[in-house]
């Protein structure tokens, strides 16, 4: 009889211990699948829309008065556009995602930028109707992955840290003078991050370490893989916003400023 007792209470001590390692395996489980998919980062979405509020280099005029503005009031404007701008924009497709303010450059103009991390919806149709929108010439759609209509680009990654964005017009100009214009036309830069689109048939490799010499070894320099997409507004495209909205706002806030020095 008291073997009896003693095998059961063998199994039953077996059979909590059992139970308590299958309530293990699954928190472990949890943590590494569940947690692990909550947790992904921004920049591991598919596609990334970059784009600028500021006038498009074609437009000579108004972006003559643009540079006249402060930084600050660069911010405020590009801000307040692209918060009311993007989320018609996805409502009207049926898209979401996060945006992200950056700091970019083109050619020889930075200024504020956003990153739109597309969650849902056609990453082309997203584009091409905020390029529309915005009056600009093109946007760019990024990704780690190939999708219809990019092609392959290699790319550099500076790890500048957090920096303003005179500081970082400052980097910018400094690599684009030394590495010539025709192999640096922009940047993108968020969250101390730069990123540089390297023209198709460049070495990766030779223009990082280029770099990397030209920062003194300051910051990190790594070369990554990108796929990449230039999107334009398509011919019909409308938004149920007013025409060239942004560039209202740019004229609105020159004329305050210049109603502010009159007085």
């Amino acid at each position: 009889m008291s073997e009896r007792v003693g095998v059961a209470a063998h199994l039953a001590h077996s059979m909590a211990c059992f139970h308590k390692c299958l309530v293990l395996i699954s928190v472990l489980l949890l943590l590494v699948f569940g947690y692990g998919a909550n947790a992904q980062t921004l920049s591991q979405q598919p596609h990334t829309i970059i784009f600028e509020v500021a006038p498009d280099p074609h437009e000579a005029v108004l972006l003559q008065h643009w540079r006249k503005l402060s930084s600050t009031q660069r911010h405020d404007i590009s801000s307040a556009v692209a918060n009311r701008v993007v989320p018609v924009v996805l409502r009207q497709l049926r898209a979401s995602g996060v945006l992200v303010e950056q700091i970019g450059s083109y050619l020889d103009e930075t200024n504020p930028s956003f990153a739109l991390h597309l969650e849902k919806g056609d990453p082309l149709k997203v584009a091409s109707l905020l390029a529309c929108t915005l009056a600009q010439h093109s946007v760019l759609v990024l990704a780690s992955k190939p999708f219809v209509g990019s092609r392959y680009l290699d790319a550099i990654n500076i790890s500048v840290g957090e920096k303003n964005i005179e500081q970082i017009d400052q980097i910018y100009r400094r690599l684009r003078h030394g590495m010539g214009a025709q192999l640096i036309d922009g940047q993108t830069t968020s969250h101390g991050m730069m990123t540089i689109l390297l023209p198709p048939g460049t070495d990766v490799n030779r223009s990082a370490a280029r770099l990397k010499i030209m920062l003194s070894g300051a910051h990190d320099v790594q070369a990554v893989e990108r796929h990449a997409a230039w999107v334009g507004p398509v011919e019909g495209a409308t938004l149920l916003l007013p025409a060239h909205f942004p560039n209202l706002l740019i004229q609105i806030a020159i004329v305050s400023k210049r109603k502010r020095q009159l007085n």
